[in-house]
Formats: structure tokens, sequence, C-alpha cells
């Protein structure tokens, strides 16, 4: 069991700079080519190129660090869901991330500031989250894939 909760926890962990990471980086540096072929609004282009070291608060770890932790700890939710019941692996990772993880990073802070949960002028950000969340989904399940969670074990 130690086995499932260590490889989820880490491929939670590198799907981050892997995948979340990567695929931001993807997003902001051909952004415009992307705007051009598939008309994406401006809103679409994500706020910096990723792979951020800004120093968050309140105990001053690189956001980058701060990211993969949290990819970590959503990681062993993921692999405990795809160990207990089984689906197909990539799509559930997919959808995992592209719609939970981004319904709950979006909430609290609307909710906080008094705004709707969902504001059209938003799709953008929701849409851009959701995109960027389902990669480290997937890639956290491709991960996990290689290391063979889904299985049971014997011993």
């Amino acid at each position: 069991m130690l086995h499932v909760v260590l490889a989820s926890f880490l491929s939670g962990v590198f799907a981050v700079p892997l995948f979340h990471e990567g695929t931001t980086f993807l997003l902001y540096e051909n952004f415009f080519w992307l705007q051009g072929w598939f008309g994406l609004p401006d809103g679409f282009r994500p706020l910096s190129s990723g792979f951020s070291m800004r120093l968050m608060p309140p105990v001053g770890l690189p956001e980058l660090l701060n990211l993969m932790f949290w990819g970590g700890m959503w990681g062993l939710a993921l692999g405990t869901f795809q160990r207990l019941v089984r689906p197909p692996a990539l799509l559930t990772g997919f959808l995992f991330g592209s719609l939970l993880c981004t319904a709950v990073g979006f909430a609290p802070g609307y909710g906080e500031r008094g705004l709707p949960f969902w504001v059209a002028g938003y799709a953008p950000n929701w849409l851009r989250t959701a995109l960027i969340n389902g990669a480290w989904g997937w890639g956290a399940a491709a991960l996990m894939q290689a290391a063979a969670i889904n299985r049971r074990f014997l011993h």
C-alpha cells in the first residue's frame, strides 16, 4: 500500500512541471499562433510562461514548489480514486484535473471576493485553467499507469 501512496504522490508532483507548467509554457509562447488558427479570445492566454519561482506567502516557498506539493496531494486523491473505482485512467485523469481541480481552485477565490461562481466574462479563464489542470491530470494518470498503481498487489 505504501507503494501506491508514494507512487500517487510522486506522480502528482512530477506531473506539475512536466504537464501543468509545460502546457502553460506552450500556451503562453504559442498563443498568437494558436489564436490565429483557432480564434482564441485574448483571455485564454496565461498570464505568465509558468515555472514561476516567485515566493509564496506565508512560508516563502517558490510558487513552482508550492504547485508541486499540491499536485502531489491531488495525485493522492486521483490515485485513490483510480485504485478503488478502476475507470479508464487517462480520460479520468484529464476529467479529474479539468473539472474537479479547476472547480475547487476557483470556488474559494470567488466566494471570498463576493463574486458569483460562474461569470460569462471569465469563461476564457475557466477554459484555460481547465485545459492546464486537465493536462496535469492526464499526465499524473499516465505516470501512475507507468507505476502500476491500479493493479492489486497480493503482498
